[in-house]
């Protein structure tokens, strides 16, 4: 499993821009847990699910790391040390071969 999106419900009620923020409600803020352990020397990732098994995948130079609103704290780049503070992961994807291709990250608070 590779999208957080799975166990929605069909009913959703968050379906559309209700806020006018230009980012589906249903998606915003959606915690589908945490990276529990990160190398910076290998790029070996893991992250570990509310629910459901962990996710162990490699972080390639083509990945894509991002915040979920684009930025966090008013710094736009996520750095080795945003990986290793075990932030929470809205959402990724991998890549065919089993790398990771994106990470969308949730902003802790300050």
């Amino acid at each position: 499993m590779n999208n957080e999106d799975e166990d929605d419900d069909t009913e959703d009620t968050c379906d559309g821009d209700e806020d006018g923020d230009g980012v589906d409600d249903e998606d915003q803020n959606d915690l589908f847990g945490t990276v529990t352990s990160y190398d910076a020397i290998t790029g070996a990732l893991t992250i570990t699910p509310l629910f459901g098994s962990r996710v162990s995948t490699v972080r390639i130079e083509s990945s894509e790391l991002e915040w979920d609103e684009g930025e966090c704290n008013g710094v736009e780049e996520v750095t080795n040390a945003d990986l290793l503070a075990a932030p929470g992961v809205e959402d990724y994807e991998l890549d065919e071969d089993g790398n990771l291709e994106e990470l969308e990250m949730i902003c802790p608070t300050a």
